[in-house]
């Protein structure tokens, strides 16, 4: 079931209620420091599929299970992002697919204009869900050089008793509109149950 964009507070009582959603992101908080070194280093260097840069525009792909946790660090100025990384995710339990960037380019007025698509998989191979077009960092300041975002929208996804174990696959083409460049990033999560 598809929602449209809400608000932080209503976030986690929507993503309880159904199966896969649109959650509405927070306008990133600028990070320089203190990001933890790894983290960094994996969008400076990038990561086998997960992480991508090309022509000065990077982007990491990161699924957690603790969305909370995540966005109560991105806003903690004072805090470093420590983003736990799921593997693998109990049916019932939310995963979110967060997308970190640096490096849109900006348009004559000095805005972004940036966007993402997701694609999520079923273990088969088959389309679990999409949602196109959604708010990387559209008509929004473009971030200092160097400055880590998080990317506006983000996608959330529960596996529920009739949807099938195994490994399901997220794939997310990331779009900078005013420079054409894309990255294509895909990040796995294996589905389990609950009992084991």
């Amino acid at each position: 079931m598809k929602h449209p964009r809400t608000s932080v507070t209503c976030l986690f009582m929507l993503l309880c209620m159904c199966s896969t959603l649109t959650l509405g992101g927070l306008p990133g908080t600028d990070r320089t420091a203190p990001l933890e070194d790894s983290w960094q280093e994996q969008i400076v260097s990038p990561q086998p599929g997960w992480s991508k840069s090309k022509d000065g525009f990077s982007a990491m792909l990161v699924l957690s299970d603790e969305p909370d946790d995540v966005l109560q660090s991105w806003t903690t100025p004072s805090g470093a992002v420590p983003v736990r990384a799921a593997d693998s995710i109990t049916r019932g339990v939310p995963i979110v697919a967060f997308v970190f960037f640096a490096g849109c380019a900006a348009d004559d007025n000095g805005l972004c204009n940036a966007s993402a698509d997701f694609i999520i998989r079923r273990p088969d191979g088959s389309e679990y869900e999409s949602f196109g077009d959604r708010d990387l960092w559209k008509g929004r300041p473009a971030p200092p050089e160097g400055m880590l975002r998080l990317s506006a929208e983000y996608v959330g996804v529960i596996i529920e008793p009739g949807d099938p174990l195994g490994r399901y696959e997220v794939l997310v083409s990331v779009h900078d509109l005013n420079s054409g460049t894309t990255l294509d990033l895909k990040h796995a999560f294996t589905a389990i149950d609950g009992d084991r």
